[in-house]
């Protein structure tokens, strides 16, 4: 089964804290999968939990990937409501 390949994965925008559009995309340093959240409502809650996947988080990483979509999103006015 290591042959076995993701090609595509659906993920949101919406952080799944605060339900807003994520401003600063972050993920727990143990979390391997794409989804993020946004570090200000993380830190604001005061959370030690990974909101996705319940790991515990110590260090939030960044996501630069997702920072570059929602940055796009943001500069092209797109709407998410669709």
């Amino acid at each position: 089964m290591d042959d076995i390949k993701v090609l595509s994965e659906e993920i949101t925008l919406v952080c799944p804290l605060s339900q807003k559009l994520i401003d600063d995309a972050v993920k727990g340093e143990a979390c391997t999968h794409l989804a993020c959240f946004d570090k200000s409502s993380f830190e604001n809650l005061q959370q030690k939990k990974c909101p996705v996947c319940a790991a515990p988080v110590n260090i939030l990483q960044p996501s630069l990937n997702m920072q570059r979509v929602l940055e796009h999103v943001k500069h092209h006015s797109l709407d998410l409501r669709k």
